[in-house]
Order: C-alpha cells, then sequence, then structure tokens
C-alpha cells in the first residue's frame, strides 16, 4: 500500500509526503488537495505580514475598561 506521494504544490514547491496516518482509501484525494495548496513553507511565509497587520490593528482597538 502506497503511503509516500510526491506533491507539486502551486508555489512550484516539490514534497514526498508521507500520508500513511490518513486512511488508504482517502490518501489519493488528499494528495490532489495538497497539490492545490503552497508548500507549507510559502503558506506561513505569506502569513507572516498578516500576523504583523492584525497585531497592530489589535492594538488601535479602543480598550474596555
Amino acid at each position: 500500500m502506497k503511503t509516500i506521494w510526491p506533491i507539486d504544490h502551486t508555489c512550484g514547491h516539490h514534497a514526498d509526503r508521507d500520508l500513511s496516518d490518513r486512511p488508504a482509501d482517502r490518501r489519493a484525494g488528499f494528495a490532489e488537495w495538497l497539490a492545490r495548496q503552497e508548500c507549507t513553507d510559502c503558506w506561513r511565509a505569506s502569513k507572516e505580514g498578516d500576523e504583523q497587520d492584525r497585531a497592530a490593528w489589535l492594538n488601535e482597538l479602543p480598550r474596555v475598561s
């Protein structure tokens, strides 16, 4: 039974993912879904600016006493 799946992400990066923690009948579908996403590193990099913007926005909210 295949457990390591090659994933070519939309960002252009490639990863071999161990999907042995997924039920065997769902691995192919999950691998297809992963291929339609950015890799983990690119996803995290795109969210870094969001966290800083969110922190600045929260600091500007009026404080409730």
